[in-house]
């Protein structure tokens, strides 16, 4: 006990040591800290519209849960350092052609509860294409039609590995648009609004390097034919809150055989009143789970 007291007062005092937090001198309403030699802007919180005149040597820049509304041409033209933004939870509408020239090294970008969308033409062509850099992408409950899933927007993010988005998916769209093809590091996609009319062999069909789905809380009509048949690489499913039909839930395990899946999630996924089939349990047996989460 008194060995783990002193290892945690080390920690404090060389975590305390390593930081300092100021007052920005560019905007007195932010705040300025160093983390092992690297620069962190708060501008969170400070009811700002547009973006402030921000210095150069900036690594990551929170400006979530303000009042911005646009983003301008050149906005971030001179952050090269870059490595992380955060727009969430702000009034965002558009992006202006040029919003994000000068980000060549952002690794992640959020901009999950704003109003981008198609109705306010939100995301120019060519929008993300200086992003050469960017990994993560969160762009989640801003458009419940699902624009960026179905228009041909994001297809110049050769390195995102993650994506947060909007999924509508109906006779108008009728899979994820085949732009996701051509990126071939992405892994994980996890959806905020959500509507799948039918799930099917070509929903995601363009999306073949996904380990990690997380379509929780989506709104799914019907399971048909193999929905899960082109995800060859899937480990991690998360399809918790959605109360399906026995039957659908027996046609998604089945495809387990044929897939390297290890952790399931399927809380709150079953009327209470419904008795899942033995071929159920037996499917789930025979293939690769090796962590199931079921919540009722």
């Amino acid at each position: 006990m008194i060995t783990l007291i002193i290892f945690c007062i080390l920690l404090t005092t060389i975590y305390v040591k390593d930081t300092t937090s100021l007052r920005c001198h560019f905007d007195r309403r932010c705040m300025c800290f160093n983390i092992t030699d690297e620069q962190y802007v708060d501008c969170s919180n400070i009811n700002i519209t547009t973006i402030p005149n921000l210095p150069s040597n900036i690594n990551f820049l929170n400006l979530k849960s303000n009042q911005i509304i646009l983003i301008s041409n050149g906005s971030f033209h001179n952050l090269n350092h870059l490595s992380e933004l955060d727009l969430s939870w702000n009034k965002l509408e558009r992006l202006e052609l040029g919003s994000f020239t000068g980000l060549v090294n952002l690794q992640k970008l959020i901009l999950e509860h704003n109003n981008l969308s198609q109705q306010w033409e939100s995301f120019p062509p060519g929008i993300f294409y200086p992003l050469k850099s960017l990994r993560h992408l969160n762009a989640k409950y801003n458009d419940m039609k699902g624009f960026l899933a179905c228009e041909n927007v994001i297809t110049s993010l050769k390195s995102l590995e993650s994506i947060d988005i909007d999924i509508t998916v109906s006779s108008v769209c009728p899979n994820i648009d085949y732009g996701f093809s051509e990126l071939t590091n992405l892994k994980s996609l996890k959806t905020g609004y959500c509507q799948i009319t039918y799930w099917s062999t070509i929903t995601f069909a363009d999306m073949v390097n996904l380990q990690f789905i997380d379509i929780s809380y989506c709104n799914i009509v019907k399971v048909i034919d193999n929905p899960l048949y082109y995800q060859k690489q899937l480990k991690n499913l998360d399809i918790s809150h959605i109360v399906f039909h026995t039957k659908d839930i027996v046609l998604i395990v089945a495809n387990f055989h044929y897939i390297p899946i290890q952790k399931l999630i399927m809380s709150s996924t079953v009327r209470d009143s419904v008795r899942l089939p033995p071929v159920l349990f037996g499917d789930l047996n025979t293939s690769g789970i090796t962590e199931l989460l079921c919540y009722c």
